[in-house]
């Protein structure tokens, strides 16, 4: 589906034309080697070796940066800008939490790194392969889990990086968006589903069959080998294009006005003390992966 990124969009530009323009900046396709399963209903995680009990052990974990596929619309829209706050916020919340140690050292390497992909079986970035996860009895697409374990190259730093900063667990956390798949709210509602204990509501006049933009964060914990034990991601918000958008198979992106605004104002109105939406996103990944869940906030 292509994006269309309206925030500052002015005048009658034709439409057509507009999305012929972007047309060469659709999210890159997934990695299609890997890992993939279908997750059935959230909080969206997988543990992948049940006998670990990560318990008190030391953890550490690598700065929070973007996801390959949102790494590829930098090229405009001035994306990078809008999220580069936040993710820097998201570091300095991690480090004030006290959970995990911040690596020193040499940053890990992009090349051979692990690869998480959380959404829509049929949302754009998902691997090939995601698509076989939907069944005869699904009425929307199921969200799905994909990994691509890293290479022998990056396990061998890790290796590395993990005897300097005396830890036995890494947690690689990404910013980033993906698509998530709309569901049944009441009878004639809809509404998106994004993590732990956390929902909203959709417009009644909106295609169903169409996926809703998702910011998430995205974590895996890896041991000391650099084997993957656990993955998953939360929503921070979701975005959903308007009807007649649908309709010509595009997608309004989240404007970066938004993306300022969940900086400092969107909040969870429906927990104590409305806490910023991203800071329970972060917290709750983190309480996940690790197995604490008397750290999640919901």
């Amino acid at each position: 589906m292509k994006k269309l990124c309206f925030s500052k969009f002015a005048g009658m530009m034709s439409l057509v034309a507009f999305i012929a323009l972007l047309a060469g900046s659709s999210r890159l396709n997934a990695f299609s080697s890997g890992q993939t399963d279908r997750l059935k209903k959230a909080p969206f995680y997988k543990t992948y070796n049940k006998k670990v009990v990560v318990g008190k052990a030391a953890t550490g974990y690598v700065a929070i940066g973007f996801d390959a596929l949102t790494k590829s619309e930098f090229s405009y829209a001035g994306r990078e800008k809008a999220l580069q706050p936040l993710a820097t916020a998201m570091n300095a919340y991690l480090d004030s939490l006290g959970w995990s140690m911040r690596l020193s050292g040499e940053p890990l390497a992009e090349k051979g790194a692990p690869y998480l992909y959380v959404g829509s079986a049929e949302g754009e970035g998902a691997p090939p392969e995601a698509a076989m996860q939907r069944n005869e009895h699904d009425k929307f697409p199921p969200m799905v889990i994909h990994i691509l374990k890293p290479s022998k190259e990056w396990r061998a730093a890790l290796g590395a990086a993990v005897q300097a900063n005396q830890v036995e667990y890494v947690l690689v956390i990404k910013l980033g968006f993906s698509e998530y798949p709309k569901a049944n709210k009441g009878v004639f509602g809809k509404k998106v589903v994004l993590g732990t204990g956390y929902e909203d509501g959709i417009k009644f006049l909106s295609a169903e069959d169409k996926p809703v933009e998702v910011l998430q964060v995205t974590g895996m914990l890896l041991d000391r080998e650099g084997n993957i034990v656990r993955a998953g991601a939360e929503g921070i918000a979701a975005k959903d294009s308007p009807f007649w958008v649908q309709v010509l198979e595009a997608q309004q992106a989240m404007s970066n006005e938004t993306l300022h605004k969940l900086l400092h104002e969107e909040r969870r109105e429906d927990l104590a003390g409305n806490p910023l939406k991203w800071q329970v996103a972060l917290r709750n990944l983190m309480a996940q992966l690790l197995a604490q869940p008397a750290w999640i906030t919901q």
